[in-house]
């Protein structure tokens, strides 16, 4: 409240009268809602920003099921291993996997 006194006293010391009544109808009219150009500063909002920030999802929800994916053939890899070998003119290596000691 100390902070509060100093500056009201501030502001006696700095405007006159008529120019002090002014500023405080702008602030009343600043508490009543009345000037949106002034924010008032929320304590709880800067100490929370994000609290209760609900986004409306923009697109409806379904009302249908989506239509079904189409089924892929299941791949045999003895038919891939050999149409690798004939385009390849190789044969496929097996993998080579690393200890467990080098994941680290």
């Amino acid at each position: 409240m100390r902070r509060i006194e100093s500056f009201a006293a501030w502001i006696c010391r700095k405007f006159l009268r008529a120019e002090i009544e002014w500023i405080v109808a702008v602030l009343t009219a600043v508490l009543a809602g009345r000037r949106r150009d002034m924010p008032i500063r929320d304590e709880f909002r800067q100490k929370h920003p994000h609290y209760r920030q609900f986004v409306v999802d923009p697109n409806p929800p379904q009302t249908a099921p989506p239509p079904p994916r189409p089924v892929t053939p299941t791949l045999d890899w003895r038919k891939l291993r050999a149409g690798y070998e004939a385009k390849q003119d190789r044969p496929l290596l097996p993998v080579k996997r690393r200890s467990c000691e080098s994941h680290v």
